[in-house]
């Protein structure tokens, strides 16, 4: 009967460790961060962005998700109709 308790107890102490090892994911994403869910495709061989790549890659993100501006044709206009802040 002691050897029964014994192993229950190492084993539920071993699966309580195996489970602290797992990294938690849990959390809130939103897109107010340039930082994407994926890695771009573009920097898919490189573990590390320089400086220079890392402020390009900010300033074409920005750009490209930029509706801050004015259309000159009314159906695009409607459709962008609020600007960054909104």
């Amino acid at each position: 009967m002691r050897r029964k308790i014994i192993g229950t107890i190492i084993f539920l102490a071993s699966a309580a460790l195996a489970v602290g090892q797992t990294p938690n994911f849990e959390g809130i994403w939103n897109n107010s961060t340039l930082t994407p869910m994926e890695r771009p495709a573009e920097f898919a061989s490189k573990p590390v962005l320089t400086p220079q790549e890392a402020a390009a890659f900010a300033k074409r993100t920005i750009d490209s998700n930029n509706t801050d501006h004015r259309p000159t044709d009314a159906e695009t206009d409607v459709v962008q109709g609020y600007n960054n802040f909104w």
